[in-house]
């Protein structure tokens, strides 16, 4: 866990439970993100009303098909009854072309020279607060991800202290029942010092940890994520250009917060089935074993009884993870469908954007400078073998897709937010970027095998140990009969 504060999480140590610890740790560090977002802001508004970066710096960024500039000329053509992809100015998917149109309400100019100078004045405002938006949603949900990771890593570490307090606790229950008045006021006298030390332990690591600063954790901190990407020099030159590729990075940041809400969700479901199946078993002492045999069964009973529900727990919600991950890819499946119809019906199902849309794999697009300095340069040397090279880079998400469906196969949710990752990489290629979505569909058919091959096994496993419990009850029939004979 991050730093926890000594004034505001004096309570939350003391209670010692991990809602408030996640509470102390958000407080301590909102006022830092605040500060890192308000810099942000600050800077980046600067740079805009002061500074216009060269457009050959621009290009390393990204293609100048994406830029603010290429937008409003999009915006342009389309008003004149052309389609703002016919000659590839502008880039983008369609849905994301409508998408920032409704957001920045930038519509037709009028006809005057100084209506049509404040609307395009106004709109390079308004995707300037986009580009804006975006970039501190991204930072969000990147200290987001940073704050579950350090929870979760906490919870890890807390894990063993919490098993043996258990432990202790059961087997002291157990032997409450047994021992005079006398020796249980020693033993609560005794938890009592011990919940002390524990205490001026915590209050000892919590002072360590502030003391460390920083880097006293595993796992960085959330304002030091979103100060990494907010003052990033690629992002700030990405602010310079006002361009839209910040948009399909938010869908990045999004699936990286939910793969760590997962995680932490997954290690939960993972613990509870652990402490279930270490749950402890009572034992009696040796002395009065006439009189302690009733209780040890009665104990050992109540122990199977919290075992059960504990493993039922699990179960559950290990199911719950699994339905979640299917409502997820269901669910991006049927809004991309209805986000696709929508906006093809509003182009009134023009060519030029099916084009855009679903143009075929073999069909290769002209790499630019925004898809990496390395492959424009090979396609430039090597222009014999360009389609070559064109075919192998945008191959390669199927290639890497293959690995993620094998060791995602038990996990759907996980295998659609690494989709989803490759997708945002390969954005600047249309076709390849619907054609990776698509691949959540089979990885959903697989993990539906898969939970449907465990299922069968859990089932034959259940109807062996049957059969052996029946073999078992026939062999010592079949003894007692052979004894009474």
């Amino acid at each position: 866990m991050g730093p926890p504060g000594t004034s505001s999480c004096g309570s939350c140590s003391s209670s010692g439970s991990c809602s408030s610890s996640s509470c102390c740790s958000s407080r301590n560090y909102l006022v830092p993100l605040l500060a890192v977002f308000g810099g942000a802001a600050v800077i980046r508004y600067v740079l805009h009303i002061s500074l216009a970066a060269p457009s050959s710096l621009l290009l390393l960024y990204s293609s100048s098909s994406n830029s603010s500039s290429s937008f409003t000329e999009a915006i342009a053509r389309e008003e004149v009854g052309l389609s703002p992809f016919a000659a590839g100015l502008y880039t983008h998917l369609p849905p994301v072309f409508a998408l920032l149109k409704t957001l920045t309400g930038c519509s037709s100019s009028s006809s005057s020279s100084s209506s049509s100078r404040k609307g395009s004045s106004s709109c390079e405002f308004k995707l300037f607060l986009l580009h804006l938006l975006v970039d501190l949603a991204i930072a969000a949900a990147l200290a987001a991800a940073a704050a579950l990771l350090q929870q979760q890593d906490a919870e890890s570490l807390q894990e063993p202290e919490q098993l043996e307090q258990q432990h202790q606790q059961q087997l002291q229950q157990g032997l409450q029942q047994q021992r005079p008045a006398a020796l249980i006021e020693e033993q609560q006298k005794e938890q009592q010092q011990q919940q002390q030390q524990q205490q001026q332990q915590q209050q000892q690591q919590q002072q360590q940890i502030v003391n460390g600063g920083l880097f006293s954790t595993r796992f960085i901190t959330p304002f030091l994520a979103a100060a990494f990407f907010l003052f990033h020099p690629y992002t700030l030159v990405g602010a310079l250009a006002v361009s839209m590729h910040q948009v399909p990075l938010l869908l990045l940041a999004a699936a990286i917060v939910a793969a760590a809400a997962a995680s932490r969700a997954a290690a939960a479901a993972h613990a509870a089935a652990a402490a279930a199946k270490t749950a402890p078993k009572t034992t009696a002492p040796e002395q009065q074993q006439q009189q302690q045999q009733q209780q040890q069964q009665g104990l050992q009973q109540q122990a199977q009884r919290c075992r059960s529900a504990s493993a039922k727990a699990a179960a559950a919600s290990a199911a719950a993870a699994v339905g979640r991950g299917f409502v997820f890819l269901v669910g991006t499946t049927a809004a991309a469908a209805c986000i696709l119809c929508a906006v093809a019906a509003a182009a009134k199902w023009d060519m030029h954007f099916l084009r855009a849309c679903f143009a075929p794999q073999w069909q290769l697009e002209p790499i630019e400078p925004g898809m990496g300095v390395s492959w424009y340069l090979l396609t430039l040397v090597f222009d014999r073998y360009r389609s070559i090279y064109v075919f192998a880079f945008q191959a390669l998400s199927f290639v890497l897709a293959v690995p993620l469906a094998l060791g995602f196969v038990g996990n759907p949710l996980a295998h659609c937010q690494a989709v989803v990752a490759l997708m945002v990489l390969f954005q600047q290629s249309p076709s390849l970027t619907d054609f990776a979505f698509l691949q959540v569909l089979p990885a959903a058919a697989v993990a539906a095998a898969a939970l449907a091959a465990a299922a069968a096994a859990i089932a034959a496993a259940a109807v062996a140990a049957a059969l052996a419990a029946a073999a078992s009850a026939a062999a010592a029939a079949a003894a007692a009969a052979a004894s009474d004979s």
